[in-house]
């Protein structure tokens, strides 16, 4: 999250006392805040967070052309701390989750299986399960499974499976079962492509001039 990035939902409901407090070694500040719910708001759990960031002091000024500064790069380093803030709107939220889609992609020069997750409810959900990939054949070809982390409501995500893909190329039939709080687990049912191994880019020179 920028600090230029427009707040939304309960983000966007929390004024600060102040934007800004020093706080001297060994010490600790209080900020208070308030939450202003609009007319209107859904009904249900609702999840934002509090930032707080370290001041970064002044970038020095890169030497003048002609100087005797040495050229090079800098690394900057943001600290955070997030406090969240989980506001209820009328009764409990209603947990639900929707497994919209699987396929292949390449993360990181890696092909990865991501799974599409959708919750559609108005309660955070944390689903745990399985995934699994079969062959024509019907051997299975890979089985994993999953824990993953709070996904908020009325928000999708594209979850990467960190497990290593079948090294055989083809469509492979994907199930995945996530169980999540609600009355029955979300299920997938469908395919997905392998594709084969890129080749190798390096070139090897024979002979020459």
């Amino acid at each position: 999250l920028n600090n230029s990035d427009a707040r939304k939902d309960v983000g966007s409901w929390v004024t600060l006392d102040a934007s800004q407090v020093d706080v001297p070694p060994s010490q600790q500040a209080t900020v208070s805040f308030t939450i202003a719910v609009p007319a209107g708001a859904r009904g249900g759990d609702h999840l934002g967070g509090i930032v707080a960031e370290l001041a970064r002091a002044p970038t020095p000024t890169p030497g003048a052309a002609g100087s005797n500064a040495q050229a090079g790069f800098g690394v900057t380093t943001v600290t955070r701390a997030v406090t969240a803030v989980l506001l209820t709107v009328g009764s409990a939220g209603t947990p639900s989750l929707k497994i919209t889609g699987a396929k292949t992609v390449e993360l990181a020069g890696y092909p990865t299986l991501v799974l599409s997750l959708q919750n559609d409810g108005s309660a955070p959900v944390k689903p745990q399960g399985t995934v699994s990939l079969t062959d024509a054949a019907g051997k299975t070809a890979l089985s994993t499974q999953l824990k993953i982390d709070t996904v908020v409501p009325q928000t999708s995500i594209d979850y990467p499976v960190q497990v290593d893909l079948p090294a055989q190329a083809g469509t492979y039939q994907v199930h995945a079962s996530l169980d999540y709080g609600g009355t029955a687990p979300a299920v997938l049912e469908g395919s997905v492509v392998v594709a084969a191994p890129a080749p190798d880019a390096t070139a090897v020179v024979v002979g020459g001039r």
